[in-house]
C-alpha cells in the first residue's frame, strides 16, 4: 500500500500536473488547491485548509509547489507536529520587482506569510540557482540582487536546487521561416506578466531600425570581440579592455552601441570587428 502525501498548489499549471503525475506514482497522493484568485477569500481558505490538515493529521509529510499564502498553515502543522514539509520554490516566491509590483516579497500580507513559510519549512526546493541569490544587472530601477537569500539572508532551511523538466519531443518545430520565432506567455493581461515575459522588449525590437546593428554588437559580445562592463556603462574592445565608449543613462546598451556603429569612430570598430566575425 503506497503511503500518503499531501500535495498542495494555488493553481493547476503544466508542472502542478506534472508534479501530480509523478508523486501519484509512487504515494497516495491526496492533493489539495488553495484558491487566491479573490484575495478577499483569503481567510475562508485558511479555515478550508486548516480543516482539511486536520483530516489527514496522520500524514507526516507534505510537498508545496511555491511558498505564500497556502504554505503558511502546512508549516504551521510542521513546527506542531514535526511533520516535514518541503516547499517547491518556482521564481516569484524567491523575488521583488517593485518597477512592475511583482513578487511574493513586493508588499506584505504575502511578503510575511512567504518569508515566514521559508524559515520554517522542512527543506527547500528552489527550480534554479538564481532564485537562491544573484546579482540582478539588467536595468537598475529595481534591486542590485534577487533571490531567497538576498532578500532574507538569515534565512537557514536547507536547500538543494532540482531544476524544471520538460519533454523536449514536444518542442519541436516541423519548419521554421526565415527572421522569424515563438515566444510564449501567460496571463499578458495581467499589471506585470508584459513586462515580466519581456513582451514590450520584442515589440520595441520590432520598431527598432537597429536590430541588425544590435543583433551585430550582441553576437560581437558573445564571441568575446567586444565586452559589456558588468555595471553596464561602457563597451571595451579587444583583450585589453580598450573603452569603446560611455552608454547614456538610462539607456538599453546594446541600442547604444547600434547608434555609435553610425559614427566614424564606430564605423571604424565595426569594420574590424566584421573581420574577426566572418
Amino acid at each position: 500500500m503506497k503511503k500518503k502525501l499531501l500535495y498542495f498548489h494555488n493553481g493547476k499549471s503544466s508542472f502542478v500536473e506534472k508534479d501530480i503525475s509523478i508523486l501519484s506514482e509512487y504515494y497516495d497522493l491526496k492533493e489539495f488547491e488553495f484558491k487566491t484568485k479573490h484575495k478577499f477569500l483569503v481567510p475562508i481558505e485558511f479555515i478550508r485548509q486548516f480543516l482539511y490538515l486536520l483530516r489527514y493529521l496522520n500524514v507526516t509529510k507534505s510537498v508545496i509547489q511555491f511558498a505564500g499564502y497556502h504554505s503558511f498553515i502546512p508549516v504551521i502543522f510542521k513546527k506542531m507536529a514535526k511533520k516535514k514539509v518541503l516547499i517547491i520554490l518556482g521564481g516569484t516566491d524567491c523575488v521583488n520587482f517593485p518597477s512592475i509590483k511583482y513578487g511574493s516579497f513586493y508588499k506584505n500580507p504575502l511578503r510575511f506569510f512567504t518569508s515566514f513559510s521559508l524559515h520554517n519549512a522542512s527543506f527547500l526546493a528552489p527550480v534554479d540557482q538564481s532564485l537562491v541569490k544573484y546579482e540582478y544587472i539588467y536595468q537598475n530601477a529595481d534591486f542590485n540582487g534577487q533571490g531567497f537569500l538576498y532578500h532574507y539572508p538569515k534565512i537557514k532551511t536547507d536547500y538543494k536546487i532540482i531544476y524544471n523538466g520538460y519533454h523536449s519531443y514536444k518542442w519541436k518545430m516541423k519548419e521554421k521561416n526565415k527572421n522569424t520565432f515563438v515566444t510564449i506567455g501567460a496571463n499578458l493581461n495581467s499589471r506585470f506578466a508584459f513586462k515580466l515575459k519581456g513582451i514590450d522588449l520584442f515589440i520595441e525590437l520590432a520598431k527598432d531600425d537597429n536590430v541588425m546593428l544590435r543583433n551585430f554588437g550582441i553576437k560581437a559580445t558573445e564571441q568575446g570581440i567586444i565586452s559589456l562592463s558588468q555595471d553596464q556603462r561602457t563597451f571595451q574592445f579587444g583583450k585589453n579592455k580598450r573603452k569603446l565608449f560611455t552608454i547614456p543613462f538610462d539607456e538599453n546598451p546594446y541600442s547604444a552601441l547600434a547608434a555609435w556603429f553610425k559614427t566614424d569612430e564606430g564605423v571604424e570598430v565595426y569594420k574590424t570587428i566584421e573581420k574577426k566575425l566572418y
